[in-house]
């Protein structure tokens, strides 16, 4: 484990990594997997200037996604926001929001995109929120993210959050480690992982927040609509066809093959190990039945009823999406999304903003959502 102290001016962020010969890392890293206690004592040696926050780097080992089709580690990284008060008040603990990124995206997009840290700083030292855990685990693979979702091909996602990541983060810091005391927040793809969660695993995460949450319905450019993207993915051969698209940023038919690989998996399938729910008949784009059926189930606005019970678990549920979306599956999904939950009268709360898909995400975590996860919180012990 690498300890990072944050130190912060007006507009800018500064870095200092605080050890960096290898003897000192794994000094380090033996205190902290150790336990909590041990690891006050390498939190030591960077001390938070009052009213700052600091952020810890912490390797995750990820059994969740052993045997993943796509190359991907068994291992994860995740940043993890420690607030002011958590090294000068050694037996308070503190609730914890899960941040869950999009696609192509990293954890370095809370950081340096939306600032999040200082954002967290500024708005605990204006009493706007309370003090909390925030933490910010690597959800990509080859292809842009697994969608935080349990799959064969893909690896377990789901799992990988809420066991493998929530179990290291509540055994490694001082947290509240209980369903009302957690929140799991997102962007895009990690908007929908936020709302999958939700859904299925009320028993750990009592509030959700989702921003621009992607795939909540297959419509638009994820469904039928988008020829284009499904006939390219068709047309693709192997991992050199996968790896040309992705050296010319061409984004949308590698992420068909990644939605389908955590949607729609089919490990008997080479060479993606995916079951299309399209086909191609005579130049045209048509379902491919039982297959587009089943895909077109997986999509939380056909799961509501399943997990109708599960959703009146939740403490707070609410969502957000701007009419200027880029992709148009966004606005639509979440208007049917929110349609749904108040036909089987979930309740819930929905924003809809004059923006797109990116510009205003750091200034609606500071407005909206932070506040919005703050209040929804179990108060700690």
């Amino acid at each position: 484990m690498i300890r990072i102290s944050v130190f912060r001016g007006v507009a800018t962020l500064a870095w200092m990594i605080v050890c960096l010969t290898p003897g000192c890392v794994l000094a380090q890293e033996s205190a902290v997997w150790a336990g909590d206690s041990r690891a006050k004592s390498a939190q030591s040696s960077t001390t938070s200037t009052s009213g700052t926050g600091s952020l810890v780097e912490v390797d995750v080992p990820a059994p969740s996604l052993s045997g993943n089709l796509v190359g991907d580690a068994e291992r994860k990284t995740a940043l993890v926001y420690l607030p002011p008060s958590y090294d000068r008040q050694p037996d308070a603990r503190f609730p914890v929001i899960y941040m869950l990124h999009g696609i192509f995206d990293s954890p370095q997009t809370w950081v340096q995109f939306t600032q999040l840290p200082q954002r967290l700083d500024a708005l605990i030292a204006a009493g706007k929120i309370r003090e909390a855990v925030v933490v910010m685990p690597d959800g990509g693979n080859r292809y842009g993210g697994g969608y935080y979702r349990n799959s064969p091909v893909s690896g377990n996602w789901a799992d990988f959050i809420a066991e493998d990541l929530v179990g290291l983060v509540d055994q490694e810091f001082r947290t509240v480690p209980r369903a009302g005391a957690r929140a799991v927040s997102g962007h895009s793809m990690g908007g929908y992982g936020a709302i999958f969660l939700g859904m299925t695993r009320p028993d750990l995460f009592g509030s959700i927040y989702a921003m621009s949450p992607c795939c909540l319905a297959p419509v638009a450019d994820v469904g039928q609509g988008n020829q284009l993207t499904w006939q390219r993915a068709l047309a693709m051969r192997g991992a050199e066809d996968l790896q040309r698209a992705l050296e010319q940023r061409d984004f949308w038919p590698v992420a068909a093959i990644g939605l389908l690989a955590a949607f729609s998996p089919d490990p008997s399938e080479p060479p993606f190990h995916v079951a299309f729910p399209f086909q191609s008949v005579r130049g045209e784009l048509v379902p491919k039945e039982p297959i587009y059926t089943v895909w077109q189930s997986r999509f939380p606005v056909h799961q509501i009823e399943t997990y109708r019970q599960n959703l009146l678990q939740l403490r707070a549920l609410a969502f957000d999406y701007g009419v200027n979306d880029q992709f148009a599956h966004i606005p639509l999904g979440g208007r049917l999304f929110a349609e749904r939950l108040a036909m089987w009268r979930i309740p819930h709360r929905v924003e809809v903003f004059d923006g797109d898909h990116r510009e205003l995400l750091a200034d609606r975590l500071t407005e909206i959502v932070l506040p919005f996860l703050s209040r929804s919180l179990e108060r700690s012990p």
